[in-house]
């Protein structure tokens, strides 16, 4: 679905230069599969053992199994102290990883990316499609989850704080209700 003159307008105006013409689209023209914005948060986390049990059940029907790299994460964990598969979900926040500190985070609803493999550019047949087992392991009413958002808190990231190989995950106390984050 094109959504109109006035965004294309807007989007052109914005982008272009040129003269050239931006739309804004529901869904993509080559395959039909509808179109959203990603990346909405500055961090996508997943963790090792997310991926293995998902990777565990591709297995069991005869599916290969995939990378992390098709899930684009910024930072990949592996022995969080809640344990396994899909920990994530259970984090408290405050969080903190390395110097950096998380107000926040929200359960990634996952776009159809991962169903690209990035080596061809090919899109994976639907009954190998690592989508269709998401939908078999992670699916809600919010959509299909995988990893999850991290929000940083005020001078939580960027020039003050690094994240490196090796840090250690921490729910940090939670300040009392209404506290401002540092």
């Amino acid at each position: 679905d094109d959504l109109g003159d006035e965004l294309a307008g807007i989007l052109s105006g914005q982008l272009g230069g040129g003269g050239e013409v931006y739309r804004l689209v529901r869904a993509c023209a080559k395959s039909g599969r509808p179109a959203g914005f990603s990346d909405s948060a500055p961090v996508l986390v997943v963790s090792e053992d997310s991926l293995a049990e998902v990777n565990r059940r591709r297995l069991t029907e005869g599916l290969p199994p995939v990378g992390m790299a098709r899930f684009r994460p910024n930072i990949v964990v592996d022995n969080f102290n809640c344990g396994g598969p899909f920990a994530e979900d259970r984090w408290r926040f405050p969080l903190r990883i390395g110097d950096a500190l998380f107000a926040s985070g929200v359960p990634y609803p996952r776009c159809t990316v991962p169903d690209v493999c990035q080596d061809s550019g090919g899109v994976s047949d639907l009954r190998a499609s690592p989508m269709r087992t998401l939908h078999a392991v992670r699916n809600s009413p919010a959509g299909i989850n995988f990893g999850m958002y991290l929000y940083p808190a005020a001078g939580g990231v960027g020039d003050r704080a690094t994240v490196r190989i090796g840090d250690v995950v921490s729910e940090e106390e939670a300040a009392p209700p209404g506290t401002p984050i540092p």
